[in-house]
C-alpha cells in the first residue's frame, strides 16, 4: 500500500515539474528590422540560446526560429539586463 502511495505522489510531482514551461508575450526583431508581437516558449534559459520556438499573434502554430535570422528577442515581463 506504501509502494502505491509513493508512486503516486511521484506521478504527481514529475506533472507539476513538466508544467513550468509557458509561452509568454514577447517580441522579436529580425535581421530586417522588423518587429513581430508573439509569445515566446520560456525554457528558463540559463545561457543564451540558439533557438526558441514561438507563436505568432492569433495562432496556436508554433514556429521554430534561430539567432541566425533575428538581432533581438525579449519577453516584456523580464526586463534586459542592465535596465530595471
Amino acid at each position: 500500500m506504501k509502494s502505491n502511495l509513493l508512486l503516486v505522489i511521484l506521478f504527481f510531482s514529475m506533472v507539476c515539474t513538466f508544467g513550468q514551461i509557458s509561452f509568454e508575450k514577447a517580441y522579436f526583431i529580425d535581421n530586417d528590422n522588423r518587429k513581430t508581437e508573439c509569445l515566446i516558449k520560456n525554457e528558463d534559459w540559463k545561457n543564451n540560446p540558439t533557438e526558441f520556438i514561438y507563436k505568432p499573434e492569433g495562432t496556436d502554430l508554433s514556429v521554430k526560429a534561430t539567432i541566425a535570422s533575428i538581432k533581438e528577442f525579449g519577453i516584456y515581463k523580464f526586463p534586459k539586463k542592465g535596465q530595471s
